[in-house]
């Protein structure tokens, strides 16, 4: 067994709006790092905070994808998520959704009506995931995973226990399924809290500590809302909670191949990307009908 090393501890960056209402923390893309983090492309954490009621919507706004896979991991509050093929979906604490743009697709994420209204805690991360070359042009489509139906494992002792999103752990295999080759967990440990994950070797591996703190490899100790990139030798990674904790694992096999970004695109060309704006313009990712809360 040969422990993977920490390779960079980033803090939380200052938040930023990316549409009316939704703060968050920008950890991915770092220019620096896209290849050290292929295929995952894009991380924007909304801390748990409460949210008073108000009385206009808060949203991210309409707008396109092609050429990535947009996951929206909600663990507080209730969002409804609607597309320009028609479909909508309420997402409540717990649950998440799996959006492959491939061709082009419009979508939007408001929070619904009545947890405006309401007010509560809210917490989400939203991540890009950079389709592969052979991948881009597919067809739309999306997977929702309902709280309490997500395979999970309970670990000994009452240490905790793994939630499987995609990839597979103790022989239960996650619900969600990628064009991209990827692992992801949501990992809730209680306080002295222990347990071992393993990646194949050469995968980009990093987390997001979302509550409490998490020492790593019985060495570094990491607090809430900072991210961990891992180096890519080795297998096993050693956790230990010294509170209450809860983190975001993921893993995936580097796409190795040009990603170029622009605005909500992922492509692996510029005039890939000129053609997605093109096509959005005339019209040929449809346009959302109604998404009122």
């Amino acid at each position: 067994m040969k422990l993977r090393k920490i390779e960079k501890i980033m803090l939380p960056p200052d938040p930023y709006e990316p549409g009316k209402g939704f703060s968050v923390r920008g950890f991915l893309p770092q220019d620096s790092l896209e290849e050290r983090t292929s295929p995952f492309y894009l991380l924007d954490y909304s801390e748990k905070k409460y949210l008073p009621p108000a009385e206009e919507k808060r949203e991210v706004g309409e707008h396109p994808h092609r050429g990535l896979e947009c996951l929206t991991l909600l663990y507080e509050g209730k969002v409804k998520h609607c597309d320009s093929f028609g479909n909508t979906e309420i997402l409540n604490s717990g649950d998440s959704i799996f959006l492959s743009s491939g061709s082009g697709i419009t979508h939007n994420i408001i929070q619904s009506e009545d947890f405006v209204n309401q007010g509560g805690f809210f917490q989400m991360v939203q991540m890009w995931i950079a389709l592969p070359q052979e991948y881009k042009m597919i067809a739309p489509s999306y997977q929702v995973l309902r709280k309490a139906e997500t395979p999970v494992v309970y670990l000994e002792n009452k240490m905790g226990k793994v939630e499987i999103l995609a990839g597979e752990f103790q022989n239960k295999k996650g619900d969600f399924t990628s064009s991209a080759s990827i692992e992801m967990y949501n990992v809730y440990l209680e306080k002295n809290g222990q347990t071992k994950l393993s990646f194949p070797e050469k995968y980009n591996t990093g987390l997001l500590v979302l509550e409490g703190s998490l020492k790593i490899n019985h060495e570094k100790e990491i607090p809430k809302s900072h991210f961990v990139l891992f180096e890519n030798e080795g297998t096993d990674i050693e956790f230990e909670a010294p509170e209450n904790t809860v983190f975001l694992i993921f893993s995936g096999k580097p796409l190795n191949e040009p990603v170029i970004a622009h605005g909500p695109f992922l492509m692996n060309s510029m005039s890939e990307i000129i053609k997605a704006y093109d096509d959005y313009n005339e019209g040929l990712f449809g346009k959302i009908e109604n998404c009122d809360g």
